[in-house]
């Protein structure tokens, strides 16, 4: 059964991990958005279309990593949940306490399922309303 019109915007430069979370979370209705790397999300974030979630890999090509692309999503879309996903579980520690962790291999089921829930609750009107 679909969520909702929430969009994720995944960085993953690993195309199976990247089409497996694709996957995940346009099984819930999902609007999803696809970069391989740092640089390519920025452009997305920076266009007109707005993001729930930002998943990212910590590892890809180009200047920047997924540490720093999460730190400045967190900074300047404080609204959008944030996640890293690495296999260098010690990264868990450098992160701010906005952003979630999930270590490799997390299952990409159990994201979108995490991410489904928390945007639930977040938007549920009764929790609104006490």
């Amino acid at each position: 059964m679909p969520d909702g019109r929430f969009a994720v915007l995944i960085v993953e430069d690993d195309v199976l991990i990247r089409f497996a979370l694709a996957d995940a979370f346009n099984d819930r209705g999902w609007d999803v958005t696809e970069a391989s790397n740092a640089l390519e999300a920025i452009a997305a974030l920076g266009g007109s279309h707005q993001f729930d979630v930002l998943v990212t890999d910590v590892d890809m090509p180009g200047p920047l990593n997924g540490l720093h692309l999460a730190a400045m999503a967190a900074q300047l879309f404080p609204r959008m949940s944030v996640a890293v996903s690495s296999c260098q579980h010690e990264i868990e520690a450098q992160l701010s306490a906005e952003v979630s962790f999930f270590p490799k291999p997390a299952s990409p089921d159990e994201i979108a399922q995490y991410f489904r829930d928390r945007l639930r609750t977040a938007n549920d009107p009764q929790r609104l309303a006490s």
